[in-house]
């Protein structure tokens, strides 16, 4: 486990340029739609002000959105040509482009997304960019394989499943028929049947398989619609003679792991457990075997045949070691033989977690988790043995300070354990002994223009930050940009361009700057403000807004929670009613970090009056709302912490608190005042 001491350098206020006052009233008409008074605002903007070549394009896009002046979109397509080389002139190209693809000129805009798009590096801002420009490509016949090319890409990677099924239904009309293929699979496993049955007879009046592998592929999700389509046995068949024909085939594997699935869905399931015992035989410590075992396992959960799911949840432990779901198998488990008082059972399985998967997230739990039953059977060596390789993992996690706060119960404190910031969690502060480098003892200077753009809300802030990133890539100073990145706001984008270029990773640690890429101080002046107004820990905001949205200030939930602290506009217009230093104004603007970081302090503020300090109950209140929080505390008016947060009935809300916590811990213990 990993932890600094950082000094940080504290800017009193966001900072003032020459034309902000027009600026971000021109900014603040155009998001009501009233483009002429921000055309006129954004005029406004001297020419030598910082802020200069984006007003320009700001008012070019009020110009077009407004038919303001005579042959707009022309302008606008001259302005992209002339501004300088820099963030601006791709900010200009990107938003004509986006213009000019709704008013149906195709070609063109592709010509200027393609300008601006970069390989070098991604982000979710930059993912959310070139799937607008990948739909523009296949709009444009000269740029339509290069479109889906890019769809394709981000169908693989995307994480969430809506937005692969929103993919998969734009690739269905690829050229490609491979492309096609792996979109009618993304629309099965959604349950879109309809829309995979017609995609597939599309594909088959169309595609002529000339490889084994197609010919294989092509029969798989044949058999796949059938069975789902009104025609089980004739689906049930095929993907049987494809097993037994090519066993070896990845489509053979593919169609048997449905197939199980599918009969598992029957009652009674009897073919289907023999479809899936002879699954796991065949294809072992398969990709396809653990998730078929780790579905049937919570469907037993829900089913509430607990054993059923713990067995089911090793056999995938066991058949599938290296499946990445292994290790959560093992955990899920253990926590039923807890629940089911099968001591015994659940530690010797949470400890099996702990030894074979020492690197996994699970695996700080594991060890707490035996910690705490190897306390219960009075066994105070294995018990303070368990702790300490808890105490072991990363910096972040709820369990690893939890173990810290333990072991100091037990009279074995940790040499290196700080103090308890919540409910037995403690900092820690080992990483004091290492050599750190005198450019991480305090923050990167923010550039005026990026932290006025970012502290703002602006999108413009994203241009400036892959400008600065680009023009350090492959230097000494690319690290420090990255933090500097992080610092103003741009977290999000910091942290996935460090993933994506493996930054600060050693081969079994990471480096004290890429934690400060990780944990970033961001928006600082204005959370020390929010936290001053609200007697609040500035840390506890910082934790919280890691977690809610990573900082991401214009981030909307599916809800409609809002900004970098994710308040929905509701409780906002409350807060407004009944807090003396909450103006409608702010309420209605929760895109600005600043507004969002007041909002959501005055609210946990309340939250932690309301439960006399709590931090476990007010952050569940946040989450969840004040109205579970009091069904629970009722439900269990004696209960420690601990069993609390184990006893919260929607997972979100205890993963939550628990992350939050962990956040809250590492920022105690990563910039230790």
């Amino acid at each position: 486990m990993t932890v600094l001491f950082v000094g940080m350098l504290l800017l009193s206020s966001v900072p003032e340029l020459p034309g902000a006052d027009a600026y971000l009233a021109g900014c603040a008409a155009q998001k009501r739609s009233d483009f002429a008074s921000a055309f006129q605002s954004f005029q406004k903007v001297d020419e030598n002000s910082p802020l200069a070549g984006f007003a320009r394009v700001r008012a070019a896009v009020c110009a077009v959105r407004g038919n303001l002046v005579p042959d707009a979109i022309a302008a606008f397509r001259r302005l992209a040509e002339r501004l300088p080389e820099g963030p601006a002139r791709r900010m200009a190209q990107a938003e004509c482009a986006a213009v000019l693809a709704q008013n149906k000129m195709y070609a063109d805009a592709a010509a200027l997304y393609s300008l601006v798009l970069t390989e070098r590096f991604q982000s979710p801002w930059l993912t959310a960019l070139s799937r607008n420009a990948a739909e523009t490509f296949i709009s444009a016949p000269y740029y339509a394989s290069r479109g889906y090319a890019m769809l394709a890409e981000a169908m693989r990677s995307a994480p969430l499943r809506k937005d692969k099924l929103a993919i998969a239904k734009l690739l269905v009309a690829s050229p490609d028929p491979i492309h096609r293929m792996e979109a009618i699979d993304v629309l099965l496993d959604a349950g879109e049947y309809r829309d995979a049955y017609l995609a597939f007879v599309a594909l088959g009046a169309s595609f002529s398989p000339s490889s084994p592998d197609e010919k294989e592929r092509l029969e798989y999700l044949r058999g796949r619609n059938l069975l789902v389509g009104g025609k089980p046995e004739e689906g049930r068949g095929i993907l049987e003679t494809l097993q037994r024909s090519a066993p070896q085939s990845p489509w053979a594997r593919k169609g048997f792991a449905a197939l199980a699935r599918f009969l598992l869905g029957k009652t009674p399931p009897d073919d289907g457990l023999a479809a899936l015992r002879e699954l796991v035989r065949q294809y072992p410590d398969t990709v396809e075997t653990g998730e078929a075992l780790y579905w049937y396992a919570d469907r037993l959960q829900q089913a509430e045949d607990a054993a059923g799911a713990a067995n089911v949840f090793l056999q995938l432990a066991e058949k599938c070691p290296s499946h990445e779901r292994a290790p959560a198998a093992l955990l899920a488990a253990a926590d039923i033989f807890r629940s089911r008082g099968e001591r015994d059972q659940a530690r010797r399985t949470y400890v099996r977690l702990g030894e074979r998967y020492p690197k996994s997230s699970q695996a700080p739990e594991a060890w707490f988790r035996a910690g705490m039953l190897a306390d219960a059977a009075k066994k105070p060596k294995e018990g303070v043995h368990a702790y300490q390789m808890a105490a072991d993992g990363p910096v972040g996690n709820f369990f690893t300070h939890r173990a810290l706060g333990r072991l100091a119960r037990l009279g074995h404190p940790d040499p290196h354990a700080g103090n308890v910031v919540a409910i037995g969690i403690k900092t820690t502060s080992w990483l004091r002994e290492k050599t750190i480098p005198g450019n991480a003892r305090k923050a990167p200077e923010l550039p005026v223009v990026l932290q006025f753009l970012a502290y703002n809300g602006l999108e413009e802030a994203e241009w400036e930050a892959l400008h600065l990133l680009e023009s350090a890539a492959g230097t000494d100073r690319f690290g420090e940009v990255l933090r500097t990145v992080s610092e103003v706001g741009l977290a999000a984008t910091a942290a996935a361009i460090a993933r994506s270029q493996k930054w600060g990773e050693g081969e079994n640690d990471i480096s004290l700057e890429r934690l400060t890429v990780d944990y970033p101080r961001a928006y600082w002046p204005l959370v020390q403000q929010a936290a001053q107004e609200t007697g609040l820990d500035p840390y506890l905001l910082l934790a919280m807004a890691r977690q809610e949205s990573l900082f991401q200030a214009r981030i909307v939930s599916s809800a409609g929670a809002t900004g970098v602290l994710q308040l929905m506009p509701k409780t906002a217009e409350w807060l407004a009613k009944v807090e003396p230093a909450i103006s409608p104004e702010i309420a209605a603007n929760l895109d600005v970090p600043e507004n969002s970081l007041r909002l959501g302090a005055h609210y946990l503020a309340r939250m932690l009056e309301r439960y006399d300090g709590n931090y476990v109950f007010a952050l569940a209140a946040y989450n969840a709302g004040p109205g579970n929080v009091n069904k629970w505390c009722a439900a269990r008016p004696n209960a420690d912490m601990d069993t609390f947060i184990d006893a919260i009935p929607f997972r979100e809300t205890r993963g939550y608190v628990r992350k939050v916590l962990g956040n809250y811990a590492a920022y105690k213990s990563l910039y230790r005042e």
